[in-house]
């Protein structure tokens, strides 16, 4: 498995999903705000969902390949988050999809705006992508501007494209270029 390591600031860090995430995983994705903000995490989150999970990065990480999924830990080494691509085979995608999310006592403090920063450095430097997307829900304020805080353009909107809690939510799409990255740092 590989370890990867990315400082953040204030000693927070990105790194490989590991055993043991599993208590952080059920306790943080059972929020059902979080929930409302995401578009592919079941809910409610079991035990048997975090286990699984686990298993599935960890076993990912194993065949030497550059990492994909990191999670998001306070200095102690507490899963807060979460940030990935999947389904990427580095120096044969060019374009993927990132995804993110953060447990909700941890919103509003710059901590997901540092994350994707690094992740964006990581993805583009070390996995040689071409361009990241991300789709984020037009309600999730938050998310969005953690997008556009780091550079990132809103390509699209699609109308009523996802159902939570009886109701139909809009998506903006944004992208990001290697140039566009390499431009701002």
């Amino acid at each position: 498995m590989t370890n990867e390591i990315i400082a953040l600031p204030n000693s927070y860090y990105l790194s490989s999903i590991r055993a043991g995430d599993q208590a952080a995983l059920v306790a943080h994705l059972n929020e059902p705000e979080l929930h409302l903000y995401t578009g592919s995490i079941p809910y409610p989150y079991t035990a048997a969902d975090a286990d699984w999970w686990v298993k599935y990065r960890v076993t990912a990480g194993q065949d030497g390949a550059k990492e994909t999924t990191f999670a998001l830990r306070q200095p102690e080494g507490y899963l807060i988050g979460a940030l990935n691509v999947e389904d990427l085979v580095v120096g044969k995608t060019f374009v993927a999809e990132m995804g993110y999310w953060l447990a909700k006592p941890e919103w509003g403090k710059g901590l997901m705006t540092a994350a994707v920063r690094a992740f964006c450095r990581y993805a583009f430097e070390e996995l040689a992508l071409h361009k990241l997307e991300a789709k984020v829900f037009d309600q999730n304020t938050g998310s969005w501007r953690v997008l556009e805080k780091n550079g990132f353009k809103l390509e699209g909107y699609i109308r009523e494209h996802a159902y939570r809690r009886g109701e139909f939510l809009d998506d903006r799409e944004y992208g990001l270029l290697r140039r566009e990255w390499a431009a701002a740092i």
